[in-house]
């Protein structure tokens, strides 16, 4: 049975926005039923964040491996191992229970008793690699290649001419504040909604306040207007900006200071090219928010305001199988159009 009631209380980030953006159904199971999402890219993204924003909270939340992932099905056998000794109940159930519950899911050749052998042997990294994933808790997990990794993309960052302002220079400005990880709440067409900032700058000398967001990427820094579009980033510096007003809007000292554009601090993790900074046009700030727009090829991008008048109309209806258009669209002729030859 689904839970409306929840539904129509969700209060609105920007990730939520984009997946409502991509489709109703996905964000109603998001809403209902949340997974967290956790791969080693990732992690290594928001190890870069941490560093940066919340260095003092780096070891609560990362963990670094003396060891390498077991290759082939003995990893996938400590993976499992991990994941059902995470269960509920599982603080009962015997080790040896586990053993075979994660053998049988592996896919060995060789005998369980074979394998336990192997995996219990006094130089195993098998289980030197799983007795550090115990240890690691709910902290993220990152490789010593990794973490290395990781400490050369925040020293380019901090060092580099074009990003150093926003990541090392303004941090130790006197005249200059500097808010991480800002959280925001705020509503916007009657909607509840929150956001969380990367990083907030507040030059009390020149009366402006930039707002800004680190991005990593796996792809040349120079392809980021194609993530920019295909993640929706577009959409997330207009939430931003909308939260930035606001929290402006209700602080008199800041009524005399200038929003500038808001700002993607984008690095390489490969580091095969220098960080760059992108700004936002005013013109996509005024779309992605307000009127939505067409690119060149033709793909419709829905802004801020009008995705969340689209929510509002799925909660008042109670429907979240499809997008408004096209469930209009059967109700009024039993299909939907072709039409896409100009």
């Amino acid at each position: 049975m689904i839970d409306y009631e929840k539904l129509n209380a969700h209060r609105m980030s920007v990730s939520s926005l984009n997946l409502f953006a991509h489709s109703p159904k996905l964000y109603m199971n998001h809403v209902l039923n949340p997974e967290e999402v956790r791969t080693g890219y990732f992690s290594k993204g928001s190890a870069v964040d941490c560093l940066i924003t919340e260095p003092e909270k780096f070891e609560d939340q990362f963990a670094i491996m003396s060891i390498e992932r077991p290759s082939g099905m003995m990893g996938d056998l400590c993976q499992k191992l991990v994941q059902y000794g995470s269960m509920e109940g599982a603080e009962h159930v015997e080790f040896e229970d586990l053993f075979e519950l994660a053998y049988k899911e592996s896919g060995f050749k060789l005998s369980k008793a074979a394998v336990l052998k192997k995996f219990e042997a006094p130089n195993s990294e098998a289980k030197k690699y799983y007795n550090e994933i115990l240890q690691a808790g709910d902290r993220k997990l990152l490789s010593e290649t990794e973490y290395a990794q990781v400490k050369e993309v925040v020293h380019m960052l901090k060092t580099n001419e074009h990003t150093k302002f926003y990541i090392e220079d303004a941090a130790s400005h006197p005249l200059m504040e500097t808010i991480d990880q800002m959280e925001i709440f705020f509503e916007l067409e009657n909607v509840q909604c929150k956001a969380y900032l990367d990083r907030v700058i507040i030059d009390h000398t020149n009366k402006r306040i930039i707002p800004t967001d680190l991005k990593t990427t796996g792809k040349s820094v120079f392809e980021f207007e194609k993530s920019y579009i295909q993640y929706g980033y577009f959409r997330q510096g207009a939430f931003y900006t909308a939260a930035i007003r606001d929290y402006m809007n209700k602080d008199q000292n800041l009524k005399d200071y200038k929003l500038e554009n808001f700002r993607f601090i984008v690095a390489e993790m490969d580091c095969e090219n220098p960080p760059l900074v992108f700004q936002m046009s005013d013109e996509d700030i005024e779309r992605s928010l307000y009127t939505g727009g067409t690119l060149k090829s033709g793909q419709e991008l829905k802004s801020v305001y009008q995705l969340l008048h689209e929510l509002k109309w799925h909660r008042e209806e109670c429907l979240w199988d499809m997008r408004k258009e096209h469930l209009e669209s059967l109700k009024r002729t039993g299909s939907l159009t072709l039409d896409i030859i100009q």
